[in-house]
């Protein structure tokens, strides 16, 4: 049975990412337990360690070490780790 994914209102504004005048932000991080969002910017991932599930404007993608997306501020999406 399919879980569903329950969407929330969170759209995250560049001001907490980005630093005055920056228009790039490149960091290392874990994924983690972040509810489904959108972005008022443009958001670029590689998946460098594990497997994980994206839920991309409501379809499931399997990611691996490798894969990578590019979205726009009119997309939203949840990435679920997947543990072994």
């Amino acid at each position: 049975m399919k879980k569903s994914i329950e969407f929330t209102e969170i759209r995250l504004q560049p001001e907490r990412y980005f630093k005055e005048g920056q228009h790039i932000s490149v960091r290392n991080r874990a994924v983690g337990n972040f509810p489904m969002h959108w972005h008022n910017y443009f958001e670029m991932e590689i998946l460098s360690e594990g497997e994980a599930v994206h839920n991309l404007n409501g379809k499931e993608y399997k990611m691996e070490v490798g894969c990578g997306y590019i979205l726009t501020p009119a997309d939203y999406h949840i990435i679920i780790p997947q543990y072994r």
